[in-house]
C-alpha cells in the first residue's frame, strides 16, 4: 500500500517535468517533430535532475524515464499519418487501456482476502 502512494506522489512530483508549455503535441505531423518532442522533453528531465531537489526514488524514476525515451524507436511516417486520420481511435483505446485485468486482479483480491487460515 505505502509503495502504491508512494508511486503515485512520485508521478504528481514529477508531473511538471511533462507540462506541455513549450511542446506542441497536437502539431506533431512528421517523424522530426518527434525527433524534437523527444528532445526538448529529455532536456527538460535532465535540468531537473541537475536541479537537485529531487529524492533518490525521483532520481531512478527520471533517469529509467531518460533512458526509456533515448531508446524507444521513432514511429513511421506511416504510424504517424494513420494516428493524425484515425483520432477517435486512439481516444478510444487509450480508456480501455487496462481494464481487461481489472476484474481478474479483483477476483483475485477477493479471493485471497477471503481465505481462511
Amino acid at each position: 500500500m505505502n509503495l502504491k502512494v508512494l508511486v503515485i506522489a512520485i508521478c504528481f512530483l514529477s508531473a511538471s517535468v511533462f507540462a506541455d508549455n513549450d511542446m506542441k503535441r497536437k502539431d506533431i505531423s512528421t517523424v522530426d517533430d518527434v525527433k524534437e518532442l523527444r528532445a526538448l522533453m529529455i532536456k527538460r528531465m535532465n535540468t531537473k535532475l541537475a536541479s537537485g531537489d529531487l529524492g533518490k526514488r525521483e532520481v531512478k524514476f527520471l533517469e529509467n524515464r531518460i533512458a526509456l525515451l533515448e531508446t524507444k524507436p521513432l514511429p513511421t511516417q506511416e504510424q504517424i499519418d494513420w494516428r493524425k486520420e484515425n483520432r477517435e481511435a486512439v481516444k478510444s483505446s487509450r480508456g480501455q487501456k487496462g481494464k481487461s485485468n481489472a476484474g481478474k486482479k479483483r477476483k483475485y483480491l477477493q479471493k485471497k482476502r477471503n481465505r481462511k487460515f
